[in-house]
């Protein structure tokens, strides 16, 4: 976290519109939060893996149930989360998600999902924290890649109203 904050974070903010929120505790940097407008794409592959249970078929919080005739969702973008070293496994992260969620609700009531690139490196991998925090793949893992995409629905639809991806 200290390197990012101290030799990248500059560059990314004045390259990429973003929102970036230090989290302190007595003074200390605890937590730092980088959020973007984002949006979920998901192609007729996409879908093909959804009814063919490769991944899971989300539970998609629009009003209309336009899940499958629909392809782009508008998002949040949770861009860089990190907690310090010293400070992790105590809910912080969790915590603020969780925050993230009631931002995202009052400040873009259109947007329904928030996204994320989770980290699947074998030395870390952030997929398992983002999986306690409800989120899901929009993907199927890639060898090639290092992260993997993944998504919460902001809010979830009544049951009546989830389509059906048969």
């Amino acid at each position: 976290m200290d390197d990012f904050i101290h030799h990248k974070l500059q560059n990314y903010m004045n390259q990429t519109p973003c929102e970036t929120y230090i989290v302190l505790m007595e003074q200390e940097i605890v937590a730092l939060l980088t959020l973007r407008e984002d949006q979920l794409t998901l192609d007729d592959d996409d879908k093909d893996d959804m009814r063919n249970g490769f991944v899971a078929k989300p539970q998609v919080a629009l009003e209309q149930p336009t899940y499958l005739t629909q392809s782009v969702f508008p998002a949040i973008e949770i861009a860089y989360l990190a907690v310090s070293e010293k400070h992790r496994i105590k809910g912080i992260g969790r915590c603020i998600v969780n925050e993230v969620v009631k931002k995202v609700k009052s400040e873009h009531p259109d947007y329904q999902f928030i996204t994320v690139d989770a980290y699947t490196e074998k030395e870390y991998s952030a997929v398992g924290f983002y999986l306690k925090c409800h989120f899901e793949p929009a993907e199927l893992p890639q060898s090639y890649k290092d992260t993997l995409r993944m998504y919460r629905v902001i809010v979830p639809m009544v049951p009546s109203e989830v389509p059906y991806i048969g």
